[in-house]
């Protein structure tokens, strides 16, 4: 082994560490036959270059790393590379970043970064010939230097731990590289999973025996592998509760299930006899609370039923009569609304009478499509609401029960339209009034009041839908409106009828 010295000084009351490597021409070549023969088995290749001789003085002051070449072999820089703690750096000689050769005299500086470690372990590597020799070693650790003078980098050694080896899902272990000979590179497999982490975490969800596996490379691409076992064992599934916990023949239930020890893909099941309903959507929350949506179907027996959860490994927990199905309720019927019409700008108070409404959940009322207002279930049998707006002729009236049946009155809601007027006839009069009159016009059905002038005319007989006759008030001379009035609004004829001097 070459011989080595280790001088220690302080500087700003830190203590830093110089290691004067000197490797013996007589020595080295004693070695290189021993590293010559492993660069062949580990390679492959021909003719290996002998091993320079190199006389180096490493140095670490604070956060800088200077190598001097105190005498020896000048080494070219594609046949060296400078390792910090196993990584490749690049270090400069003086200011030049870009040399190719190292000479007796040269320095090689390399700062280390803001935010990086600083130096333990420097190696001088030797890559000549195909085959990676480690020239020289300075460690400036706290346990102090070794130099172990030009090795074979076929020292590395697989080893890590892994916190906590056992445990119930879900468990997370944090895994540490323990590894020796500087790798560079980490392929693990969790058994589950990969990670090329150096000291990666990973989370077991199911419970079972897990072979853990790296494999660690360095920096001439050997590797080395090694195993540990975690166990990831599972308590059973305990059910404590489940909300809502019935439901309707038919519908839909979205659920909530309460307990501990639930796993990352636990499925939940409803059990009667020999029928199962097998939840869908089924949502981990956490160990204690799972999510999913009950599909019933229509015949589903009536009655309790067990709520059974199943962990990934198989493992139950059983909530007995836990969820009761019940039938739906009676459908709705419809006998009457009352009025049975009114205009088309809605609005109108309406009553309906039937049988079996229930309050809550979808119910409502439509009336052709549109929802009316301020709907109230008076009882089972009575709704209170208010039209809505429409258009002219009938209209389905639909009711809505909480549970989403539904009942049909066809065409049971008439919509008027407005009236409008068209002629009257004779188109004059007498002051005095008591001129029959007739009135032509549409939608005049229900028709109320006829005025002339703002005053009511006598006699006023709706005929049919287009006509209605009456006889004329007194009024003065002059032109004066015709206004028709009727439940779904007004029909004016301005200054359609004439008034002219009385006859003696």
């Amino acid at each position: 082994m070459a011989p080595t010295r280790m001088t220690k000084y302080s500087d700003t009351g830190r203590e830093r560490a110089v290691s004067e490597v000197i490797g013996a021409i007589m020595l080295v070549s004693v070695v290189v036959i021993a590293v010559a023969v492993i660069g062949v088995a580990l390679t492959s290749q021909g003719t290996i270059q002998k091993i320079p001789a190199l006389d180096a003085i490493i140095s670490n002051y604070g956060n800088t790393i200077q190598i001097y070449h105190n005498g020896g072999d000048t080494l070219q820089s594609a046949d060296m590379e400078i390792l910090v703690d196993g990584k490749a750096k690049p270090f400069s000689k003086g200011s030049d970043p870009s040399w190719t050769s190292w000479s007796a005299g040269d320095s090689l500086v390399y700062t280390v970064p803001d935010g990086e470690a600083l130096p333990k372990i420097v190696n001088i590597v030797f890559k000549g010939g195909g085959a990676s020799t480690i020239l020289t070693t300075a460690d400036f650790s706290a346990t102090g230097m070794i130099n172990n003078g030009p090795i074979s980098t076929d020292t590395l050694k697989a080893a890590f731990s892994g916190s906590p080896v056992s445990g119930i899902p879900p468990l997370v272990v944090q895994f540490t590289d323990q590894s020796t000979g500087y790798p560079v590179g980490w392929t693990w497999d969790f058994g589950d999973g990969t990670s090329t982490v150096e000291n990666p975490t990973h989370v077991y969800n199911s419970a079972n025996t897990y072979t853990v596996r790296l494999t660690v490379t360095n920096f001439t691409g050997n590797t080395d592998s090694t195993t540990h076992t975690i166990t990831v064992s599972s308590y059973s599934p305990t059910v404590s509760g489940i909300s809502p916990g019935q439901g309707i023949q038919g519908s839909s239930v979205p659920i909530s299930m309460y307990g501990n020890n639930f796993v990352n893909g636990a499925t939940i099941t409803l059990k009667n006899q020999s029928a199962t309903i097998t939840a869908t959507s089924v949502a981990f929350v956490s160990a204690t609370t799972l999510t999913g949506t009950v599909v019933i179907p229509s015949g589903a027996t009536l009655g309790p039923w067990d709520v059974v959860v199943t962990n990934p490994d198989m493992q139950t927990g059983t909530f007995s009569n836990g969820f009761t199905i019940y039938p739906p309720a009676p459908a709705p019927t419809f006998t009457s609304i009352a009025p049975a019409a009114g205009p088309a700008a809605g609005s109108t108070p309406i009553t309906i009478v039937g049988s079996n409404f229930v309050n809550g959940g979808s119910f409502g009322v439509t009336i052709g499509g549109a929802a009316a207002t301020s709907v109230v279930r008076v009882d089972a049998t009575h709704i209170t609401a208010f039209t809505p707006p429409g258009t002219a002729g009938a209209n389905d009236v639909v009711i809505t029960n909480n549970d989403g049946q539904t009942v049909t009155g066809a065409g049971a809601y008439t919509y008027t339209a407005v009236p409008t007027f068209t002629s009257i006839a004779p188109l004059s009069g007498t002051t005095l009034g008591g001129t029959a009159v007739m009135i032509f016009g549409t939608n005049l059905i229900g028709a109320t009041t006829v005025t002339l002038g703002g005053t009511p005319a006598t006699g006023v007989t709706v005929v049919s839908d287009t006509s209605i006759t009456a006889t004329t008030p007194g009024h003065t001379a002059g032109a004066v409106d015709v206004v028709v009035t009727t439940p779904n609004g007004t029909a004016t004829g301005s200054g359609t009828y004439t008034y002219g001097a009385a006859r003696h």
